[in-house]
């Protein structure tokens, strides 16, 4: 009986997760806050202003808070509430494994926004279009150290969202690893542009057929 009451209690919570799933896709489309299900949504979130400002307060904070000190005293999950595995976790690895998948995707799909704002995956310099992997952000200006120091934002995602909260700003530039790293040898300039100028002026010269 208490084996059969706890599959019922697992199922309940299930139904319920993929009625939030839905019920949150529905609203997102419509561009509703996914909290109060009533205000309008602020651009580029899903909660409206006034949820936005409650999940920063204090008293949300320290009501998390106690509910984490509570999960970490029972060894409980933070999220499922089923007894974790180990300790030094809030979390059990289940939980853990889909937080991890969720940062992945949610980082992925940061890149492609950041990319696609700066003309997607096509190197600058030489035209070079292949995989994801093989492009870097550049700063045209080479100042990417002084300006990292200055606004103090970080690598990967912290740039991406970085870039992405200040509007994408002009002096950033898509190319690929290998002109990147070529232009930062060469003293902050490539000389691909110089070969294809000069490949350039040698087609030309071959067409109009005056060597």
């Amino acid at each position: 009986m208490a084996e059969r009451s706890e599959h019922l209690r697992a199922y309940q919570r299930e139904y319920q997760k993929e009625y939030q799933r839905k019920k949150h896709a529905k609203l997102k489309l419509e561009g509703i806050c996914i909290k109060c299900c009533r205000e309008l949504a602020l651009q580029g979130i899903v909660y409206c202003a006034a949820c936005q400002l409650y999940g920063k307060s204090p008293e949300r904070k320290a009501k998390r808070d106690k509910r984490r000190a509570d999960y970490a005293e029972t060894g409980k999950c933070a999220d499922c509430g089923k007894p974790r595995e180990l300790m030094k976790f809030l979390k059990c690895e289940a939980c853990r494994e889909k937080q991890k998948a969720r940062s992945v995707a949610t980082r992925a799909a940061l890149k492609d926004e950041v990319y696609a704002a700066y003309g997607g995956y096509k190197c600058k310099c030489c035209g070079y279009v292949g995989m994801k992997e093989a492009f870097q952000l550049d700063h045209i200006n080479n100042d990417g150290a002084a300006q990292r120091k200055k606004y103090g934002y970080g690598c990967g995602g912290d740039f991406y969202r970085w870039l992405k909260k200040h509007g994408y700003p002009k002096d950033i530039q898509v190319l690929c690893a290998n002109c990147n790293q070529i232009k930062n040898l060469c003293g902050g300039r490539c000389p691909c542009q110089e070969m294809k100028h000069h490949n350039e002026e040698i087609r030309d010269l071959w067409c109009s057929k005056e060597y």
